[in-house]
């Protein structure tokens, strides 16, 4: 009876030593997974630089504000010359339009002039001496 009882307290302390090994993995996952939302991640390395800068203080210690003033210059330029080359091209067409039904507007006047003139150069004379127009 002896060696029995033996057996089951050893079966027994395994048993408890499993547990407390579930329980102790557990409990890591748990520290490891507390701080989701708020998780520092890893400092972040450039590969290309032999010592990036690991904080934002690093980074900023070395900025040139220049760099993005004159990014910002360059892309404004880009823009007011895109606009610039469009109203360009919209004025032309208004241009255009404009001297094409102004040239329509002078070929009706012309044809009526000529109309006119055409028309009154027509004398016939009558009889009796005087001139009638019609």
């Amino acid at each position: 009876m002896y060696a029995s009882e033996a057996v089951q307290l050893l079966q027994q302390q395994q048993q408890q030593q499993q547990q407390q090994q579930q329980q102790q993995q557990q409990q890591q996952k748990q520290q490891r997974n507390s701080c989701f939302p708020t998780c520092k991640t890893p400092d972040k390395r450039d590969f290309m630089d032999s010592n990036p800068p690991r904080t934002t203080d690093d980074f900023y210690r070395q900025y040139d504000p220049w760099v993005g003033i004159g990014t910002a210059m360059f892309l404004a330029l880009f823009f007011i010359l895109i606009a610039f080359k469009t109203f360009v091209i919209w004025f032309l067409r208004k241009i255009t339009i404009w001297r094409y039904r102004y040239q329509k507007y002078r070929e009706k006047q012309r044809k009526m002039d000529n109309h006119l003139i055409n028309h009154t150069t027509k004398n016939t004379t009558v009889d009796n001496g005087h001139i009638t127009v019609s």
